[in-house]
């Protein structure tokens, strides 16, 4: 089940095949630190426009049996908000590239991780499903966005060993 879904997410946000979907065995008992700089106009629901801004990082383990585990963490939108997304519903690792679902109120997003040959670096950059999209700030506000969402700077380092467990 784990697979299935995994593969049809990373179909629906990448336009990847479901039968290419498979973690190398390169990634194993690996992890993946990606930054990604995002921001744009909001509304809140009383119509207060704001700007909004901050940078989204994840921290992604794949396991030695090939497991993905994924711990999100977004800075400066309003506070530090770190959450640990679920597995089936966050990731998918197809061929030499990896989606991970952010999770929103409406609207898609996602990082892709793109790997070399050798799975020894990567890049990283943000992508949104949608024109707008809604999300709840740090500050338990709804907001949701008025502009596009405009990604700045990346990175992404692979180390050995989980780095969710530090």
């Amino acid at each position: 089940m784990r697979v299935t879904l995994g593969c049809s997410i990373t179909f629906l946000l990448a336009g990847v095949s479901p039968a290419l979907c498979a973690t190398s065995s390169a990634l194993f008992n690996k992890s993946v630190q990606v930054s990604v700089g995002a921001n744009a106009t909001a509304k809140d629901p009383s119509g207060g426009v704001r700007q909004i801004s901050g940078t989204i990082r994840q921290t992604i383990y794949i396991s030695s049996l090939g497991r993905v585990f994924v711990r999100q963490t977004i800075d400066s939108f309003f506070a530090k908000n770190t959450s640990d997304l679920p597995i089936i519903s966050s990731s998918a690792v197809a061929g030499r590239r990896m989606v991970i679902a952010v999770p929103l109120i409406r609207g898609r997003a996602s990082a892709i991780v793109n790997f070399d040959a050798q799975y020894a670096s990567c890049s990283a950059q943000g992508v949104i499903g949608t024109k707008s999209i809604t999300l709840k700030g740090s500050d338990s506000v709804i907001y949701e966005t008025i502009s596009p969402v405009a990604f700045g700077a990346s990175s992404c380092l692979i180390q050995s060993g989980n780095a969710l467990s530090q």
